[in-house]
């Protein structure tokens, strides 16, 4: 699993741009967004991807030219915003 928060001035056109991408590059597992509700830092939205496994990943990137021309889009499209921060996690154990 993989997480990026961003301090984010005008969600609408990040919200836009994030559909937009979406649409082009049809993740393959699940991908979403939302509103932060308390943090210390000032972030405000959150993006999350879900993987398979570790392996998947170190693998993360573009498959193609379209998904290549897609993230440069999203990453223009949300120039005016902050990514604060980002972290990548694995699955150790779960207890019931």
């Amino acid at each position: 699993m993989q997480a990026w928060a961003y301090k984010v001035k005008d969600v609408t056109n990040f919200t836009n741009a994030f559909k937009k991408l979406l649409r082009t590059i049809k993740p393959d597992s699940y991908m979403g967004m939302g509103d932060v509700v308390h943090v210390s830092g000032g972030e405000n939205v959150w993006i999350f991807k879900s993987y398979a496994d570790l392996s998947q990943v170190l693998e993360f990137g573009t498959k193609n030219d379209i998904e290549k021309t897609a993230y440069a889009l999203f990453y223009k499209e949300i120039s005016q915003e902050t990514l604060d921060w980002s972290f990548t996690r694995k699955l150790i154990t779960r207890f019931k």
